[in-house]
């Protein structure tokens, strides 16, 4: 979970390479000139991003970088505590960020209103909202009719 947190809090570029985060979504809001969504959305995204600096110094000092004087127990700084709560605290504002994006385009938030319930986790987020995403492309190009979304065994979801 920290990992897949600090992923999609990493700033939009990293070096020469391009990153899917939050960050890229809010550059690419903001090429759109989507200027008061973009306001609206940095304010929880600052939220976000304070909620998981402790997400960013476990995958920094443990996870995925194994920071030497952590790992030889030579750090004189413990890593920070980590509660479910935090993580609850955190998730809860990544599904007011999406959904204000999703009823920004759409005028209603459907798409993370009860969490994700397969992996649970911020990269099953991701893959569902690229699910979305798609599908929006295929409706808007005409591939797919726009009323599809209410058939289907999960249309009273």
């Amino acid at each position: 979970m920290h990992l897949s947190l600090s992923k999609l809090t990493d700033p939009s570029r990293t070096g020469k390479c391009e990153n899917l985060s939050l960050e890229q979504l809010q550059k690419q809001l903001h090429a759109l000139g989507e200027e008061r969504l973009c306001e609206d959305l940095r304010e929880i995204l600052d939220q976000i991003h304070e909620k998981c600096e402790v997400s960013r110094c476990r995958r920094n000092k443990r996870i995925a970088h194994f920071d030497l004087d952590t790992s030889l127990g030579r750090n004189l700084t413990p890593l920070p505590a980590v509660s479910q709560q935090m993580i609850e605290d955190t998730l809860h504002l990544l599904r007011q960020y999406m959904n204000a994006v999703e009823r920004h385009y759409c005028e209603k938030g459907i798409l993370c209103e009860h969490g994700i319930e397969l992996k649970r986790d911020a990269d099953a987020l991701v893959a569902i909202l690229k699910f979305g995403f798609r599908f929006k492309e295929l409706v808007r190009d005409g591939k797919i009719p726009d009323d599809e979304l209410g058939k289907g065994e999960w249309r009273d979801a």
